[in-house]
């Protein structure tokens, strides 16, 4: 029998922000980023690689559903999306 997954306990590693440099100094690390392009484009960090979750077009309409009717719908067309 199966473990449920709401007991399913991860550790996840943290990498302190003040620990970002000695992460992107060593060999075969990658930094993923998984903002829009466009966000992408205005700032990340040297050697990223963008990976976006949303295209440009669809994080506006995310965003716009956020804002203007509830965090639930814009969530609901993110996984839908």
């Amino acid at each position: 029998m199966s473990t449920p997954p709401s007991q399913i306990s991860a550790e996840v590693p943290f990498a302190p922000f003040e620990g970002v440099r000695d992460l992107m100094g060593r060999p075969g690390a990658v930094v993923i980023d998984l903002r829009a392009p466009s966000e992408f484009a205005v700032d990340h960090l040297p050697g990223a690689v963008n990976v976006p979750l949303f295209e440009d077009q669809t994080r506006s309409f995310v965003g716009l559903l956020y804002k203007q009717f509830s965090p639930e719908a814009a969530f609901q067309e993110g996984r839908d999306g």
